[in-house]
């Protein structure tokens, strides 16, 4: 959005435009500490953002965005076990906080995942077995993060979930 801070304005502005839909892109890799919990105030500013939303009686799409790099989700077997650990972490902390939602808020589990800085990282090659490799893992992770926000219970338990595969 160009640096610029969302505001309840804006998200006005989208509606009375004929929307009815906002999808809210997240980050959290940078708002997390070693065992991967959310800072409460970005949590907050998250879920203030949803609530703007929320008041215009619009569908809301909230999902992992930016999060794929070898640190936190990186879509092989080798780093499997890291990234299904960043991503169900930090999606119990995102699920129980918005369980209580109605349908209209929508998970996206992860956004564009993929092989970054890849030669396929923008060109899925099945004849290729790192490839085939990502997207074994991205359906292994994809199943772990409807687990957990199916775990978590209240309206989550049959929250529309919007499952991606490689590259989106």
């Amino acid at each position: 959005n160009g640096g610029f801070k969302t505001t309840q304005r804006m998200i006005d502005t989208v509606k009375s435009a004929g929307f009815n839909t906002i999808r809210i892109p997240v980050s959290w890799h940078n708002h997390v500490d070693s065992n991967y919990t959310i800072s409460e105030q970005w949590m907050n500013r998250v879920q203030e953002v949803v609530d703007y939303a929320v008041k215009n009686d619009m569908y809301i799409i909230l999902n992992v965005h930016h999060d794929n790099d070898q640190n936190h989700m990186y879509p092989t077997s080798a780093h499997y076990e890291r990234s299904s650990k960043y991503m169900t972490t930090v999606w119990k902390q995102i699920a129980t906080r918005f369980k209580d939602y109605n349908e209209k808020l929508i998970f996206e589990t992860m956004n564009e995942p993929r092989m970054t800085n890849h030669p396929n990282e923008w060109w899925l090659n099945m004849a290729s077995q790192e490839c085939i490799d990502a997207v074994q893992t991205i359906n292994k992770l994809n199943q772990d993060i409807v687990n957990t926000i199916r775990a978590t219970g209240g309206n989550n338990a049959s929250r529309y979930i919007g499952i991606p595969g490689y590259d989106c």
